[in-house]
């Protein structure tokens, strides 16, 4: 199982990524999970216990043509505002074992859209997640957070 720890203050000089306690030069970390939507492709409430699509691997910089799966396991993400962690210990990766927690809080049951991409070949990031809020007396809502800004 992998244990990733990803960490960046923003920029490429202070992010580093670890796989179980060591260093690793990643070309690419791909994360993404896509839940809790109904047969018309809205948003919806139930996150990852509704169905859930689920791609994580990581490109290694030695050999970007052979990436590794980063699930079963538990990945750590570390921006300068906000933590996500997604944690699945199933050993084929079963979506309903799937996990997620933002700012150490369980979402998983409110999950809509994780998509993490931080793509140093390409110079690209992408980190953003999406969470339904299912509110009694107003009207329902899907909070989008950049994970990279406040």
């Amino acid at each position: 199982m992998t244990d990733l720890v990803f960490v960046t203050g923003g920029d490429w000089d202070s992010t580093t990524l670890h796989n179980n306690g060591f260093e690793l030069a990643a070309q690419q970390l791909l994360l993404e999970l896509r839940a809790g939507r109904d047969e018309f492709d809205e948003p919806m409430d139930g996150g990852i216990w509704e169905g859930c699509d689920m791609t994580a691997f990581v490109r290694p910089m030695d050999n970007p043509d052979t990436p590794f799966d980063a699930l079963p396991g538990r990945i750590t993400l570390r921006f300068p505002f906000h933590e996500v962690i997604v944690e699945n210990l199933t050993p084929f990766v079963d979506a309903r074992g799937t996990r997620v927690f933002l700012d150490g809080r369980d979402v998983s049951d409110q999950l809509v859209d994780l998509v993490v991409n931080i793509d140093a070949g390409n110079d690209m990031v992408e980190a953003v997640i999406s969470v339904y809020r299912n509110r009694f007396l107003f009207r329902d809502e899907v909070i989008i957070t950049d994970l990279l800004g406040a």
